[in-house]
């Protein structure tokens, strides 16, 4: 791995170093994208939980988000290998160090993706979100699949993260493994506790965002739906559960 961030960092061919920022993007993609669709087949096949939204998938939908998602993964690899560039070493000092940098990191990103998100159901940039919207019933595979605009504009806080806080390239590859986990889960269509015990906050947060693409007009936040409480977008589960399953 040392070896791997070294060239990438270090390579005059920014070609070459362009090209392994791209495999570590869609070993991070399929990797983390195809673990949690496993882990959803084994909940089922074990009786735990249950799916949120029955509705068949769109003919083709599957093959569809996985090549929009070899796009965004060409864009995101721009933006590693640019933050490669801004690495301040290989490792973090300490492991507390870069788990505090996970979470400022985390924090910033949450608020930026909620107004960008906002931002994206607005106006002329409604055109270029509308192809993540085409997955109306998510899928793990969902997780990337977006217009080129909307790809480039979801890097640049990480970018700008980068930029300002010092970081190892080590912590630039867990800050986009975290992302996607966290996005994979969210998209994975699936509650773990649908029929295990009575947690409807817990159940709330566990499909909020399969809410936004259920409805299209709330719970744009990325962590959860705090920053939807703040400016009043959140889906009220409790209240309409029993009309919208």
């Amino acid at each position: 791995m040392d070896l791997l961030l070294k060239t990438i960092t270090q390579s005059p061919s920014l070609l070459d170093a362009w090209g392994y920022a791209f495999i570590i993007q869609l070993t991070i993609y399929f990797g983390i994208c195809g673990g949690v669709v496993v882990s959803v087949l084994a909940l089922k096949r074990l009786k735990i939980g249950s799916v949120l939204d029955e509705r068949p998938l769109k003919q083709h939908q599957i093959r569809s988000e996985i090549l929009s998602s070899l796009g965004s993964s060409l864009i995101y690899a721009v933006y590693m290998l640019a933050c490669f560039r801004l690495a301040s070493g290989i490792h973090p000092s300490s492991f507390f160090e870069g788990l505090v940098q996970l979470i400022a990191f985390l924090a910033i990103y949450d608020i930026a993706n909620y107004t960008t998100h906002r931002l994206l159901h607005t106006g002329r940039f409604r055109r270029f979100h509308h192809q993540h919207h085409r997955s109306v019933r998510v899928t793990p595979w969902s997780t990337s699949s977006l217009h080129p605009v909307e790809a480039i504009l979801s890097q640049i806080p990480l970018l700008l993260f980068v930029w300002f806080v010092p970081v190892s390239s080590l912590m630039i590859i867990v800050f986009y493994a975290v992302l996607m986990l966290f996005m994979a889960m969210g998209h994975s269509n699936y509650s773990p506790v649908s029929h295990t015990f009575n947690a409807p906050k817990l159940k709330g947060y566990i499909r909020f965002h399969q809410r936004h693409h259920q409805l299209g007009h709330v719970n744009y936040g990325f962590l959860g739906i705090h920053w939807d409480l703040v400016f009043g977008t959140h889906f009220q589960e409790e209240k309409d559960s029993s009309k919208t399953g």
